[in-house]
């Protein structure tokens, strides 16, 4: 009897090839295919780019929230599929953005400024979101008096994986959308008349737009939520397949814990809570804790898994 294992067969080519195409296959088995470990997405928390970015002398840039070593990755990535990036721009100055992304999510930390795409301009300013299809330069301009601070959230390592480029604006289903600070506090005060139902993670608030109100997400494959947490609760532990991107808006004295490891908000650090990784949130605080939060939800929504469940 052979005392080969299927595992111990290295990986296989065609024999007597005749062509580049035939040179380019490659067999595995079962014992082999899917032994390949693949990196973890790591609990990260980034606290030294919010920082930085929030420097009254930062000089107009981009400082990306960067795990793409940690993940395996040759282009910059906070998880496999988002990167999130804090985006400086001076008074008076303006910054040629460009992102191989099919979407992006804008935040306003500070100042004020304004951008145009195929003859609409939204101006922006503290406290606004804002929707913006990638793929083309944009012009983010600064209209205030001090520094402009944007935190952008994209789906450009995803895009990057799948070998594809970003739609023409003009093909795209992504178009601009801008959701005002004010209007989005009208609707955080109006979900707070409500009770609140038991099976509900918390109060929030999902983002979505008309083109994509029937899947109640603001884009095929991003998802948008402000997260909120009354002082002295927590939430429940719970878990869902997507990964989730999270920059603290405000809160004191709060923490989230993902498995074994414990992260501290500090504000407007961009924190990542892993794939079906049990976690809570919890606001020790004397004030209310809010968390602007982007998912990879989309694809999991589509692909009917998306795995969402409390512990029991």
């Amino acid at each position: 009897m052979s005392t080969l294992k299927m595992r111990d067969i290295p990986v296989q080519c065609n024999a007597n090839c005749t062509t580049d195409a035939q040179k380019s296959a490659r067999y595995y088995n079962s014992g082999t295919a899917f032994m390949k470990q693949l990196s973890q997405v790591p609990p990260s928390t980034f606290v030294t780019e919010a920082e930085q970015a929030l420097d009254p002398e930062a000089p107009t840039g981009i400082i990306c929230c960067d795990n793409a070593g940690i993940l395996e990755l040759t282009t910059p990535a906070t998880t496999p599929n988002i990167l999130a990036r804090y985006i400086v721009i001076r008074p008076g100055e303006h910054l040629d953005f460009q992102a191989q992304a099919s979407t992006l999510i804008f935040y306003c930390l500070t100042g004020a400024g304004h951008v145009g795409k195929d003859g609409t301009v939204i101006e922006w300013s503290k406290g606004d979101v804002f929707l913006m299809p990638g793929g083309e330069t944009m012009r983010l301009r600064s209209s205030g008096d001090g520094n402009t601070v944007l935190w952008a959230v994209g789906d450009d390592p995803l895009i990057h994986v799948m070998d594809v480029t970003a739609k023409p604006s003009g093909l795209s289903s992504i178009v601009p959308v801008h959701y005002p600070a004010d209007d989005i506090k009208r609707q955080l005060d109006l979900i707070y008349t409500a009770e609140q139902e038991a099976d509900t993670a918390g109060r929030a608030l999902i983002f979505s737009n008309e083109n994509y109100d029937a899947n109640r997400n603001i884009a095929p494959v991003l998802t948008l939520a402000l997260n909120t947490l009354d002082p002295g609760t927590e939430t429940r532990p719970h878990r869902h397949n997507s990964v989730a991107v999270m920059l603290v808006l405000a809160g004191e004295n709060c923490h989230s814990a993902a498995g074994d490891v414990v992260k501290e908000w500090t504000p407007f650090s961009t924190t990542i809570t892993p794939p079906f990784a049990w976690h809570t949130h919890h606001n020790n605080g004397d004030v209310r804790a809010e968390l602007l939060i982007v998912q990879d939800g989309g694809i999991f929504t589509h692909s009917r898994v998306s795995g969402f469940s409390f512990e029991e």
